[in-house]
């Protein structure tokens, strides 16, 4: 039996059907319809022919265009992991220098006049492009991000900071650029929505980003390309654009010269980050107060001598639920910073020990730490919510286990 992912993958795809409920990602829509199929071989976008077979749907609301059966993300990785040489040379050839001129002109035209200080491109191959741009932006700072590994070192020898990877896997920038850059990416990613959320997390806050795809809207070659997952309308992309929590300002077709490419310029609005800051911020708080309450295990076991370990996890987990409640009351929590709601958990530990009965030998039981904690509950959540309610309930379920 053959190991190779690309043999497997296509025997996966022949066994395949189409699933009778396949639903638009773009739009929701159930009316998806099927596309001529390529039944044993495709092409990538480097030229490259390999053993897949090619099936593909297309949804008649948005006209988005996706594989019927999506391929797995080991296979997908495969393409540029290695072999991958659109970009497997430096820049300089001539016509790929005019093509990124062109590029870089076009995205120059749909910037602010002013220029970017920072300017981080998704996908940036051999740096021919931010090569094109630097002479535009002689002043800014450019840095980039590039799955195949050929491509990503001739970027470096040009003299960019370009990691080598994807940027779904987290390989950015530590710190946020004025202008950040997909040009012909957007397709390849398997997920576009969860790409797009990594897209604005690379944005500064008064930053704007730029992608361009091909133009889904006009009859393309690009529905013969494998590595191609996605083919987008412009429909199809401003609602993958809105979903990621970004704002369209511009939707714009591509100039002569570049006929068959659409270009979308987004921004992070103040109106656009709060709408998206309850997400983000629930996120961060619940990660923090798993932080903390972990941190307080050392400490409850200081407090309580006889507490063993086993006691000290559920006493632990009933502290992190009540700090994931509080969590959960976003409107309070972004008003008064989180470090208040921390705060107020190490009070509680130590009214806890102000407040516990004592007996034997000066420490309480576990029984009596579970009564307080129940009675801390009970006083301060029950008459507020049902989640107070439900914080009282997880109190006396950990005491009734006792």
């Amino acid at each position: 039996m053959s190991t190779d992912p690309l043999i497997i993958e296509n025997a996966d795809v022949k066994r395949a059907k189409e699933s009778p409920e396949a639903i638009c990602p773009a739009c929701g829509s159930a009316d998806i319809r099927p596309l001529p199929e390529l039944a044993d071989r495709s092409m990538l976008s480097d030229g490259r022919i390999v053993p897949l077979a090619l099936r593909r749907h297309a949804c008649c609301a948005c006209g988005l265009a996706a594989h019927a059966v999506p391929p797995s993300a080991e296979v997908t990785r495969t393409f540029f992991a290695s072999g991958y040489d659109l970009y497997a040379h430096p820049a300089g050839n001539k016509f790929e220098r005019e093509r990124q001129r062109r590029y870089a002109a076009w995205i120059s035209s749909l910037g602010d006049s002013s220029g970017p200080r920072t300017v981080f491109e998704i996908g940036c191959g051999n740096g021919s492009l931010l090569i094109e741009l630097q002479s535009i932006w002689p002043s800014a700072s450019f840095a980039g991000v590039e799955p195949a590994a050929v491509a990503a070192g001739h970027a470096r020898q040009a003299g960019f900071a370009v990691a080598q990877g994807f940027l779904e896997s987290g390989t950015g920038p530590e710190n946020a650029a004025d202008l950040v850059l997909s040009v012909n990416v957007l397709e390849h990613a398997s997920d576009p929505a969860r790409f797009l959320q990594y897209f604005r997390d690379r944005m500064a806050a008064s930053g704007r980003g730029i992608i361009i795809c091909p133009d889904g809207d006009l009859p393309s070659s690009e529905l013969l390309i494998f590595d191609h997952l996605h083919s987008f309308t412009e429909g199809a992309l401003s609602r993958f654009i809105a979903a990621a929590g970004l704002k369209l300002i511009r939707h714009a077709k591509a100039p002569a010269g570049l006929a068959g490419f659409q270009a979308a310029v987004v921004q992070r609005e103040v109106e656009t980050l709060q709408n998206n800051l309850q997400s983000r911020t629930e996120t961060v708080l619940r990660d923090t107060v798993v932080e903390v309450v972990k941190d307080r295990q050392a400490t409850i076991q200081r407090l309580y001598a006889d507490v063993t370990p086993e006691k000290t996890e559920k006493i632990t987990a009933l502290l992190l639920a009540e700090g994931q409640r509080r969590v959960g009351k976003l409107t309070e929590v972004v008003v008064a910073p989180y470090e208040q709601a921390l705060q107020k958990m190490v009070a509680d530990l130590e009214r806890i020990r102000e407040t516990e009965p004592v007996v034997g030998n000066g420490h309480p039981t576990s029984d009596d730490v579970a009564a307080v904690l129940f009675k801390l509950a009970e006083e301060q959540f029950n008459a507020q919510s049902v989640s107070a309610r439900e914080s009282v309930h997880t109190a006396q379920q950990f005491a009734e286990a006792k």
